[in-house]
């Protein structure tokens, strides 16, 4: 996909929301010098909070939406409530808009390397973690993971930033079917029954968090759950980027990764095995479910080039 000016384009805002995404969305589009539209399922009354929060001038199409709204932009960015299956969402794809979410904008636009962690569990520990030990030698924001770094607002700052970890889910992966874009280093934390009203099943549910690493090359890297059920269904998809597992238990030889053996994380590439950090204590104190969130971190953190000592002075 190439570049995207914004600049005096039409982009409708499919969804406002009451949560500050959308906010943080029309103004950071608004910046860019787009003309905006917005429209959303609730009236002006119910959306008055995140309406008073935007600065600068945009019209409004509320109380439902409408195939015209569509038709008479040329951008469309969509809510991350919205599904990919929404009808009018279908119809913008059919008239050949251009669709994107908060999260595709923050890949096409951001230019640095990103982490991007997805998973059903542990997504927001592990993307502070990752951040955490990122910062022993560079300058790395969260991102996704909360109203305080939604996706636009770490943008915003990127020129002060070297690099992002961002917290991603299947609501904005599904677009990401149709818009390729691939992180530097993918980290699926695990895969259990979830959002099903949304995916319908947990093998489209599945389907939705591997659009992470289906657009990686063999120069990037994904980071997988060995002990997770779910894993040989992404196996089964190929992907290109150089593979790494954690795991609770002894990886096989011909697997590349982290495991915990005799109070130390040992790291396995090529068949040879070196210890990397003491992990005294560490279960006992925050849970086998934090240990596991631990090594899939390190892993990421050494992955982008954070040494196992500085990680281990953390």
């Amino acid at each position: 996909m190439q570049d995207i000016n914004f600049k005096n384009k039409k982009v409708l805002i499919f969804g406002l929301g009451i949560l500050g995404g959308g906010v943080a969305t029309a103004n950071w589009l608004l910046k860019q010098g787009a003309k905006i539209t917005i429209t959303d399922l609730k009236n002006k009354q119910q959306l008055k909070e995140s309406l008073r929060k935007i600065k600068g001038k945009y019209k409004l199409s509320l109380g439902g939406h409408r195939k015209s709204d569509i038709d008479l932009n040329e951008i469309i960015v969509v809510n991350p409530d919205v599904s990919i299956k929404n009808e009018f969402i279908r119809h913008a794809y059919k008239q050949k808009k251009t669709v994107l979410n908060e999260a595709s904008i923050f890949f096409e636009n951001f230019q640095k390397p990103i982490i991007a962690v997805t998973g059903t569990r542990g997504k927001t520990t592990i993307t502070n973690w990752i951040n955490y030990f990122l910062n022993t030698g560079f300058k790395s924001s969260p991102a996704g993971n909360s109203t305080d770094f939604q996706f636009l607002k770490v943008l915003s700052r990127k020129n002060r930033l070297d690099a992002a970890v961002i917290e991603i889910s299947s609501f904005h992966l599904e677009y990401f079917s149709e818009v390729k874009f691939a992180p530097d280093i993918a980290v699926i934390t695990n895969i259990y029954q979830d959002h099903l009203n949304r995916h319908d099943t947990i093998k489209n549910y599945a389907s939705a968090k591997a659009n992470i690493f289906k657009s990686q090359n063999k120069g990037q890297a994904l980071i997988l759950n060995y002990d997770n059920e779910w894993t040989k269904f992404f196996l089964k998809l190929r992907p290109k980027a150089k593979t790494y597992f954690f795991s609770l238990k002894q990886l096989p030889k011909n697997y590349n990764g982290i495991y915990p053996q005799n109070n130390c994380a040992v790291f396995r590439q090529n068949g040879n095995k070196i210890k990397v950090l003491d992990l005294s204590g560490f279960e006992q104190k925050y849970g086998k479910h934090n240990l596991q969130n631990v090594l899939a971190s390190a892993l990421a953190a050494y992955s982008f080039g954070i040494s196992w000592a500085k990680m281990q002075k953390k």
